[in-house]
């Protein structure tokens, strides 16, 4: 079920209503869960299986971690559901990777194979995430987890996996984040004002940028060879625009939809595409994956404790790990090394920390880490015998008459997506100058008007694939 479909429209109403109704007051959370399983079940059912199955494992074994005492049984519990958990999304993941490999010593017929023809679960690798978050802060056992019966801890844990709003991609949410705020709502106590400003800017860039620049993005993927150099690298610029619009505008929707139901969810995007290095970008890009990465693998690691190479070794795993992440393809490993080497080298001049103090430095800071992450963005699309052919016809292209129309297509849809960018720099810049709240109201109001009247045509989120 689409964010931006009918069916959820009406799906998301009804439930609404339905949870703030006198029939369910008192069982809101149980009611919440079983609409994010019908959710979940609505275009995938086999798989809702697997997701209980997820649930169930989960909340016994982060029950048994909260309720030992020995350190010995709480690592033992933690580390077998951490290994079924592993297995469950590698199993699915990397099963076409897996397959390829055999097929290539002359296995064909694997069970790898069999698990590469089948769809992938949607959500599966925010959710296993979620649940290994969950089994390594119960061994801490913070208070936000202790609840008063085992009962109690299978329904937080439900809803904690389940809860639609960020079920099928995000954002990654901590146990800490979302165990504290469980319990009853009250229809008065919704803050409107978070709920449509999230909704409406998230639609917006969802239909009406990530949406129309589809067809022109196309350009990287099929007809590169057809087209002018110009329009190839206006293109994968524009692919930047819309993969921002398209995840950032998912997050933001699944925001306000939370908040509609009292749960504030974290912030997954914050202006990414100005940050001066590579360092900056990843506080700002997915933020949660970003944080998730740094709490459970950079720093158990060792972080940049252990002395300059270690760090550089660090560095280069996490990123790898964090491309693999995205699914069982050479080329998002390759993305993620891409960026990791990215960030060693930055480290090693001195460019990963500190903010430009002139104008000029900062646009020039600004610029060379968007250049950098947008040629990332090729190895991410492109099947990875594609790349070169890629570069190779916009380079040797550019005497090609480019289509004005499909330039002026791009640059009109990515616009928001820049505009919006500098926007929060020059506020920065000029933080003692206060806009009256009418400007905004009447800018949420144009986003309406063009999500009414120029959305495009609806397509899947990105991120669903993960």
């Amino acid at each position: 079920m689409l964010f931006n479909s009918i069916e959820f429209a009406v799906f998301s109403v009804v439930v609404c209503l339905l949870y703030y109704s006198p029939i369910f007051r008192n069982r809101q959370v149980w009611f919440l869960v079983a609409a994010s399983l019908v959710f979940y079940s609505w275009g995938q059912p086999k798989w809702l299986l697997l997701l209980i199955f997820s649930i169930g494992i989960n909340s016994v074994a982060s029950w048994q971690i909260m309720s030992r005492t020995g350190r010995a049984a709480k690592i033992t519990w933690s580390a077998a559901c951490i290994i079924i958990n592993v297995v469950l999304l590698a199993s699915f993941k990397y099963a076409a990777l897996a397959a390829s490999l055999l097929a290539g010593a002359g296995d064909a017929n694997s069970l790898f194979s069999l698990l590469a023809q089948l769809p992938l679960p949607i959500g599966i690798s925010f959710y296993t995430f979620e649940g290994i978050s969950l089994l390594v802060d119960s061994i801490r056992r913070p208070p936000e987890l202790s609840t008063t019966s085992r009962l109690s801890h299978i329904r937080n844990t439900s809803l904690f996996f389940s809860f639609f709003p960020h079920l099928a991609a995000g954002p990654i949410v901590r146990p800490h984040q979302l165990f504290p705020q469980i319990g009853g709502k009250r229809f008065q106590d919704i803050d409107w004002k978070c709920v449509l400003e999230n909704l409406i800017i998230g639609y917006f860039l969802k239909n009406v940028v990530a949406d129309n620049l589809v067809p022109y993005t196309r350009v990287i993927t099929f007809y590169s060879a057809q087209v002018s150099g110009a329009e190839s690298a206006c293109a994968l610029v524009a692919y930047s625009a819309s993969l921002f619009a398209d995840f950032a505008g998912y997050s933001l929707i699944a925001i306000g939809l939370a908040a509609a139901f009292g749960y504030k969810l974290p912030v997954n995007f914050n202006f990414p595409y100005r940050s001066q290095s590579l360092a900056e970008f990843w506080t700002r890009w997915h933020i949660t994956l970003s944080l998730w990465i740094k709490d459970y693998l950079y720093i158990p690691l060792g972080g940049n404790k252990k002395g300059t190479l270690r760090t550089y070794f660090n560095l280069l795993t996490v990123m790898f790990l964090g491309g693999l992440w995205h699914g069982g393809k050479v080329g998002f490993a390759l993305w993620g090394i891409y960026h990791g080497v990215g960030l060693c080298l930055e480290r090693m001049l001195g460019f990963s920390h500190g903010q430009a103090k002139s104008v000029p430095l900062l646009v020039v800071r600004i610029v060379a880490a968007f250049i950098f992450v947008t040629l990332g963005w090729s190895v991410f699309v492109l099947p990875l015998h594609m790349v070169p052919s890629f570069f190779s016809n916009t380079m040797h292209n550019w005497r090609w008459t480019p289509d004005k129309s499909n330039l002026f297509m791009m640059v009109l849809f990515s616009a928001p997506v820049f505009i919006w960018h500098i926007a929060d720099v020059w506020k920065e810049k000029n933080a003692s100058i206060k806009f009256p709240p009418v400007v905004r109201e009447c800018c949420l109001a144009a986003m309406i008007f063009l999500v009414i009247t120029s959305s495009g045509v609806p397509q899947e989120f990105v991120y669903f694939q993960f």
